[in-house]
């Protein structure tokens, strides 16, 4: 089971921290990265991994929750930082969730946390020039088994553009027509297994 934990290793003063997180999963992986996220170490709850929102003062021995304009301006701002650290748990859970193939690495989690921007206009169109792309992209996050798929699924592709005698696949023309004729190659041209070809397109529909 998936576990998520924030946590500061400056646990008190005035000092600003950075705020990290623990991700594990029993003893498959433990993982520990640094969000985004900054806060003061004293308004740090170490005990609910959060951002403290009510504060107090000692007052005739007692403790008194403040009210006053700091206070609410110091909540305001606490739950928002919250806020986004529950958006991250749940985009982390998301990325883990949905991960095919894929080495769970401290890399892996630091591009969730922050994905690599791609230009759109740099990524090529076609299938066949993608794939390096791709790989490059993911090449920290996936499994050395995954980039041979890929590599292998991109040489099959290529031979199959030979044998129909077209340059590139563009994604767009990855559909039902497609599909028929690249099984059609698959099993009658090279004599590959139905369940071969079965993941290889499963696999191209992920890329």
């Amino acid at each position: 089971m998936l576990k998520t934990k924030f946590f500061v290793r400056q646990k008190s003063g005035e000092v600003i921290t950075p705020i990290y997180v623990r991700v594990s999963n029993g003893r498959a992986f433990d993982l520990k990265a640094v969000t985004k996220e900054t806060c003061i170490a004293s308004h740090w709850d170490c005990d609910n991994g959060m951002m403290k929102e009510r504060f107090f003062i000692e007052q005739k021995g007692k403790l008194v929750e403040k009210r006053d304009g700091k206070a609410r301006a110091l909540f305001v701002e606490n739950r928002k930082i919250n806020e986004r650290l529950q958006d991250l748990s749940k985009k982390i859970d998301k990325a883990f969730k949905e991960a095919e193939g894929v080495r769970f690495t401290t890399e892996w989690l630091k591009a969730v946390i922050n994905p690599p921007v791609v230009v759109e206009n740099s990524v090529p169109d076609d299938f066949v020039s993608f794939c390096p792309v791709f790989i490059e992209q993911k090449k920290h996050e996936v499994s050395k088994g995954y980039i041979i798929k890929v590599n292998g699924l991109k040489r099959i592709i290529s031979e199959f553009l030979k044998h129909v005698k077209k340059k590139t696949l563009k994604f767009g023309e990855i559909n039902l027509k497609f599909k028929v004729e690249f099984e059609k190659y698959c099993y009658e041209v090279m004599g590959y297994s139905v369940n071969y070809t079965f993941n290889n397109l499963r696999l191209l529909r992920i890329i």
